[in-house]
């Protein structure tokens, strides 16, 4: 901890992403035990610094989960791709994503940003957005953008997690497109008061921010998979969501995105 510290001390927290960057991401983000499939924690550690930079211990805490050895990997210069046009970079890039192709969403995913950073944006977010919700790729998008560092490591560690973490585009795939009334959401999440307060709160919370960043090219399908999300925990019982507690640097996300949605 004390050389965390020290080193977020003497560079800041953002150089520590990039100077820890080999050993906060992972391999893979499943394993097999047991004959079953078991999901990895996603890396913290860029999340608390962009997200969390006023707690310095949230911050610390989120390098301490996220740091690895065992799992470091050596992260090379990403190349550039000058000769493709933007629109094709957003074709192919969409496309490498949703087949989870790690390695070539790097150089695509590099051009796309450095030459147009928006359109690169607007990209993750509508990818992040049709997945399940659960996985927190929102999450990881909107410390991405807040980040705004034009690096390889943190280009690295993003596309990590988004390829990596494998998909499940079910309910995008399969709710039915109807019109939402959105003041309405809103105004349902608003009161669910304590139960916005557990991990199903969270994710719910995570996903809507990103939701209300990117709403100009959102279709009520989204919405909708909001809707599905917030009926289900209308119906559980406080109880049961509690059973999952959030930890230190999730209740800081809590607060954080509470204080930053307006409902």
């Amino acid at each position: 901890m004390e050389g965390i510290k020290n080193f977020i001390e003497e560079y800041g927290a953002k150089e520590a992403i990039i100077g820890f960057s080999e050993i906060i991401d992972k391999r893979k983000y499943f394993s097999i035990e047991n004959n079953m499939i078991k999901r990895k924690e996603m890396n913290v550690a860029l999340i608390a610094v962009a997200l969390l930079e006023n707690n310095i211990d949230l911050v610390i805490e989120g390098f301490q989960k996220s740091i690895d050895k065992k799992e470091r990997q050596v992260i090379m210069k990403i190349d550039r791709m000058s000769n493709v046009s933007i629109e094709d970079l957003e074709e192919i890039l969409f496309k490498l994503l949703y087949k989870n192709s790690f390695e070539h969403s790097l150089k695509y995913g590099k051009e796309l940003y450095f030459r147009d950073s928006e359109k690169f944006y607007d990209l993750i977010s509508k990818f992040a957005l049709m997945d399940n919700m659960d996985l927190r790729k929102p999450l990881l998008v909107s410390a991405f953008k807040k980040l705004e560092m034009k690096n390889d490591e943190i280009i690295y560690l993003l596309m990590s997690y988004l390829t990596k973490a494998r998909s499940d585009y079910f309910y995008f795939e399969n709710l039915v497109e109807k019109e939402i009334n959105r003041k309405e959401i809103k105004t349902r999440i608003k009161i669910l008061g304590e139960k916005l307060k557990t991990q199903e709160g969270l994710n719910l919370l995570q996903y809507l921010n990103l939701v209300e960043e990117k709403e100009g090219i959102l279709t009520d399908r989204f919405y909708s998979i909001i809707e599905l999300k917030l009926e289900k925990i209308e119906k559980e019982k406080i109880e049961k969501l509690k059973e999952n507690k959030l930890d230190n640097i999730e209740e800081g996300l809590k607060e954080y995105f509470l204080s930053n949605i307006i409902l």
